[in-house]
């Protein structure tokens, strides 16, 4: 977790020119990456990561002059290249309602990407605008099927992460799992929920183990008391043994007179 923490933190799969703009401190109006800023269920994962697989390191800025900045940064040092999203110019993108009123009547049909994920609604026109017009579906054949229904005008991305193209084209194949920001969100969000059973687990043992040591205690002081109730007994019976023994000679005695 901590590793994973560690990776997320410092943008392990970020292009180097990425990186030194979201952690230059002199630039102001930088925000985030794209993929930075999405989560989403687990079954949406590999789909998410295919949709955002070109766009999910393009900067969001909060605005033209913010992105121009950092351009000349970059240009200046000699960084390399990247992509600004400014929040001030960026337009929403959605399905239109009459294609989006035939996907709804299919089955193969699980959502529009930009419905799918969680992210601060500040980035509203930015997600819109990349995973507005980007459809879900099951797998590959359920998804050529709504791209013959909407006539191959939006693209399609599946669970598994295939996808049909806007002209109907299909990408697919092995997924890299490569270690993208969705991905190690993904798997950090299952390790914090196996640490808590974990934990909760570790409760109910130190619970149960607690519970036990109170019965070895009350059984190790019973064992004292009947231990110390044993040796009061013997010292009892030999005693008596004692008294017996010397009411047997008195009774030879009697006997003989």
């Amino acid at each position: 977790i901590d590793n994973l923490k560690l990776e997320i933190e410092q943008n392990g799969d970020m292009p180097n020119s990425v990186r030194k703009v979201l952690n230059n401190t002199s630039l102001t109006g930088i925000h985030n990456t794209i993929g930075n800023i999405l989560t989403t269920e687990e079954k949406y994962v590999k789909a998410l990561n295919t949709a955002i697989a070109s766009n999910k390191n393009f900067i969001i800025t909060k605005d033209e002059d913010a992105a121009k900045r950092a351009i000349s940064y970059l240009k200046d040092s000699h960084l390399g290249r990247a992509t600004f999203f400014p929040m001030s110019v960026i337009k929403e993108r959605y399905i239109d309602s009459e294609n989006l009123n035939i996907l709804r009547n299919s089955e193969d049909f699980l959502g529009v990407m930009s419905d799918l994920v969680s992210y601060n609604r500040e980035y509203d026109s930015i997600i819109k605008n990349q995973l507005g017009i980007v459809i879900v579906s099951t797998n590959m054949d359920s998804a050529v099927r709504l791209s013959h229904m909407i006539k191959a005008k939006y693209k399609i991305v599946t669970l598994d992460g295939d996808q049909v193209n806007v002209g109907g084209s299909l990408t697919g194949g092995s997924i890299y799992n490569g270690k993208s920001t969705v991905i190690l969100k993904q798997e950090l969000n299952h390790l914090e929920s196996k640490a808590n059973l974990l934990k909760l687990e570790e409760e109910e043992i130190s619970k149960e183990l607690l519970e036990n040591t109170n019965i070895i205690s009350k059984t190790e002081e019973k064992l004292f008391s009947l231990s110390k109730e044993k040796v009061s007994l013997k010292e009892l019976l030999d005693t008596k043994n004692s008294e017996l023994n010397s009411i047997k000679e008195k009774l030879d005695l009697t006997k003989k007179e």
